[in-house]
């Protein structure tokens, strides 16, 4: 059984986009939805910590405690074990939260979460509770009116969301324009009507 793990959760930072884009896989992966998957480091880094900076980053880094048989992990963010050598040990990323700003005309600032992945060997100790409680601590400061996001329904991430009193709006449908679909509507749009 691994032992419980000392961590901090920070504001992510340029050096940390391998992970991210690693645990972006991993959720991909976990969801049975790899082939869905478009993005990569490049568009993490334009879109994360560029001058237009699209969504914001929390990444729940793991604190190493020195001691004399330290060892590092090899993770691969989809499976639930890892292999360890006999190298110092390092830093590393255990979980992520992607958010961004967004805005409700009825009720103000909201912030989404657009994903939230511990990896899987590191859950159960804290990590996405911590997560969740830093978000809600950025969603007070920026006096969001509320957090939202979406999750599907029958995985262990639905009961997880519930002991913090969250509620699924299952009466809500969640609509989606494709990029293929954007571009058409796009070019209607440019085209001018005839009368």
């Amino acid at each position: 059984m691994e032992s419980r793990r000392n961590f901090e959760v920070r504001p992510a930072v340029e050096r940390d986009v391998p992970a991210i884009a690693k645990m972006i896989k991993g959720l991909a992966q976990y969801l049975g939805e790899s082939d869905k998957l478009k993005t990569g480091e490049e568009e993490l880094l334009r879109d994360g910590f560029g001058a237009n900076q699209l969504f914001h980053c929390l990444v729940a880094e793991e604190i190493p405690i020195p001691h004399e048989d330290a060892t590092v992990s090899i993770i691969d963010p989809a499976r639930s074990s890892h292999r360890k050598t006999s190298t110092p040990r390092v830093k590393e990323i255990l979980g992520i939260a992607i958010y961004f700003y967004t805005y409700s005309t009825w009720e103000g600032p909201m912030l989404y979460l657009e994903d939230l992945f511990v990896i899987p060997f590191a859950r159960g100790q804290g990590i996405g509770t911590s997560i969740m409680k830093s978000l809600a601590k950025i969603a007070a400061d920026k006096k969001c009116s509320r957090m939202q996001w979406m999750s599907p329904q029958g995985r262990p991430s639905v009961r997880f969301y519930e002991k913090f009193g969250a509620e699924c709006l299952g009466d809500w449908c969640v609509f989606r324009l494709g990029k293929a679909e954007i571009n058409e509507l796009k070019s209607d749009a440019a085209e001018p009507e005839e009368e």
